[in-house]
């Protein structure tokens, strides 16, 4: 059965894609996975580059398969080891095996540390309809911004252990995310011969913030 792992971040939907199309292919590399969203554009043209990419250079570039969201979307999907969710619609919470919510600006820390609020409301539903179903409670990670403000960083860690959410070390995409939508190559693909010489700073901070990340999230899982 696939593990299922869900990307929100409803202040920044593109820093949202970016990130689940990342973490789609530092998945794809190792194991069968599947990455949803709904009817992005976008998304489907870089996956169709790499694509493409593969076939003219006879390379093997990670691929996630791509799935555009509809009702009962999982249901297509069972034998894959992941499946990355790109979606805003919380249906999908229930089903939901890791959640990773970012938290890039106050606004979005106190939906998230807060209690008694709409989105903390929603995601202790979705607890609760895991629990009927006989299924353990998804692990939710808060992932925060570098830019956060102290005063939101402290209320996302006090509020930490009431709210059920493990608190990442502060995380943010930078220039090379942006730059991989455009040619289809990704900081995660220069470490190949054919891209060496177009291997940036950028390029090295992204791997390695991002491979930090996933290495804490991994080990708490």
């Amino acid at each position: 059965m696939a593990q299922i792992i869900f990307v929100s971040n409803p202040s920044n939907k593109a820093k949202q894609s970016l990130f689940a199309a990342h973490l789609a292919l530092v998945l794809a590399e190792q194991s069968k996975t599947a990455l949803i969203a709904a009817q992005n554009e976008k998304l489907e043209m870089f996956l169709a580059k790499r694509h493409h990419f593969n076939l003219k250079n006879s390379q093997n570039l990670p691929v996630p398969a791509y799935f555009n969201y509809q009702r009962n979307i999982l249901n297509q999907t069972a034998d894959f080891s992941f499946v990355v969710l790109d979606v805003n619609s919380f249906d999908l919470l229930k089903q939901t095996d890791i959640l990773l919510s970012f938290a890039d600006n106050p606004k979005a820390a106190n939906e998230l540390s807060d209690v008694k609020s709409a989105l903390s409301s929603a995601l202790w539903n979705a607890k609760k309809e895991r629990g009927t179903a006989g299924k353990n409670a998804f692990k939710h990670f808060v992932i925060p911004s570098l830019k956060l403000d102290a005063p939101a960083l402290e209320k996302l860690q006090k509020s930490a252990k009431l709210s059920g959410y493990i608190l990442t070390p502060p995380f943010d995409s930078n220039s090379a995310y942006q730059q991989s939508f455009e040619t289809g190559i990704t900081f995660l693909d220069k470490n190949l011969s054919a891209f060496k010489k177009d291997f940036l700073e950028a390029d090295f901070f992204a791997r390695r913030d991002l491979k930090k990340l996933l290495e804490f999230i991994w080990a708490d899982k």
